[in-house]
């Protein structure tokens, strides 16, 4: 999440001695002056041309719209004066090209579907896509907070999309179904029909999803439902109360159209431990850097007013070994504050 005071980051700053703690993988801190973000969580960022471009979040009861851009050099932030998708938080920002595409999210009334693009480049102007698209899992339409949703190398046209929840009144869903969403300037949006293989993760959502290089991506963690909950239970409203995280993590592959799954094994020296609403970010060749979140055991509705979820500020490196295997070890450093919904980068400063 976004501090009202300061921004953190794992890159090289001015200091000398904010280089040296960053090197060493190190939070160094970083002061601003000047306009700033409210502090929020559940917002985006993506990383482009020395910049990190935030849009949306929540804070308390009040749902965010802005546009803010963060300059790695300068360390300043600057709001970018531009109109565009309602306020929402759990939403998507994905770069496409020289575009970030923004999918879904959620606001007080529920799920949303609607797809926006911002241009980076020249003039900074957002564009609606559509409005919503047909999901190729139902015969529902597709909306959703929650859920990941990245680029596939070699394509500026495609993003891929998985899991995510949705609510209306009591009614709480999750999913683990993908999209393959092409995004044209001509036609709008198409959810591209693929075919499955392999056993999916249950249903999930506030999950990672990071790519790993050319057609595979590592899905990792998030929340899903105690094992003995019934479609009744969910369509009644019991999901939330039985939520809990996740460990498990799988490989996602997308090829020439068939999405392939493969569930991961993890070595010490220390497990990888349940958690949703962490960041993840990969950080050199099938290598994944895991921070923050938040931990929460299922829990009934007697408890609804001491819900079992608590925010950490531990962090994790994961490596893979084998096809299926990685090694997971704790990072010598750890978040400067528990937080869950948060947002992190690789950028080149």
């Amino acid at each position: 999440g976004l501090r009202e005071d300061a921004a953190r980051a794992l890159l090289p700053q001015k200091c000398a001695a904010a280089r040296r703690r960053a090197r060493a993988g190190r939070f160094a801190r970083i002061d601003l002056g000047g306009d700033r973000p409210t502090k929020r969580f559940g917002h985006s960022a993506v990383a482009y041309s020395g910049g990190l471009w935030v849009f949306g979040g929540r804070d308390g009861a009040r749902y965010h719209s802005d546009v803010w851009r963060f300059d790695v050099t300068t360390t300043a932030w600057r709001l970018v004066d531009v109109a565009g998708p309602a306020p929402r938080r759990a939403h998507t920002a994905t770069l496409l090209g020289d575009a970030m595409v923004v999918v879904g999210g959620g606001d007080g009334r529920g799920a949303l579907g609607d797809v926006w693009r911002l241009a980076l480049n020249n003039e900074v102007k957002w564009t609606k896509v559509c409005d919503g698209f047909s999901s190729t899992n139902s015969d529902r339409p597709w909306r959703a907070w929650g859920h990941s949703a990245v680029g596939l190398e070699g394509r500026d046209d495609v993003i891929v999309i998985f899991g995510g929840a949705s609510n209306s009144g009591q009614v709480f869903r999750a999913t683990n179904d993908v999209e393959l969403l092409q995004i044209t300037d001509e036609k709008g949006v198409r959810a591209l029909v693929h075919a499955a293989e392999g056993q999916p993760p249950p249903a999930v959502y506030r999950h990672s999803c990071t790519p790993l290089g050319g057609d595979r991506f590592l899905v990792a963690g998030g929340y899903t439902f105690a094992p003995s909950i019934s479609s009744e239970e969910l369509d009644g409203g019991r999901g939330i109360s039985l939520t809990y995280c996740t460990e498990r993590a799988y490989e996602l592959r997308i090829v020439r159209g068939t999405v392939r799954w493969a569930e991961l094994s993890f070595a010490g020296p220390a497990p990888f431990p349940p958690r949703g609403g962490h960041a993840a970010c990969r950080v050199a060749h099938d290598t994944v850097f895991v921070c923050g979140g938040g931990v929460m055991t299922a829990w009934l509705p007697e408890d609804v007013d001491r819900p079992r979820e608590e925010d950490v500020d531990s962090c994790y490196v994961l490596t893979r070994t084998d096809e299926t295997a990685w090694r997971c070890e704790a990072a010598c450093c750890r978040m400067p504050h528990a937080c869950g919904g948060h947002t992190a980068c690789v950028g080149v400063v």
